[in-house]
């Protein structure tokens, strides 16, 4: 799937107000890896900024794995 097209996916999917530190991390996982995607097809600040969005993800991610 295109990156764009799956970040469109996920935007719709995203986990509910309900869900769980698991399940909203793994979904978080998602968005990095297709950010990391985006960032290695892309060259100069546009990668930069996929490479930091990727970045963020991944640490919210942590953030709420670890939150327990």
């Amino acid at each position: 799937m295109a990156a764009l097209s799956e970040l469109t996916c996920l935007g719709f999917h995203r986990p509910g107000v309900g869900a769980g530190d698991a399940e909203m991390s793994a979904w978080f996982e998602r968005v990095a890896g297709v950010h990391e995607r985006l960032a290695a097809e892309s060259c100069g600040a546009e990668a930069d900024a996929e490479w930091g969005r990727a970045a963020a993800c991944r640490e919210r991610a942590l953030l709420l794995i670890n939150h327990n």
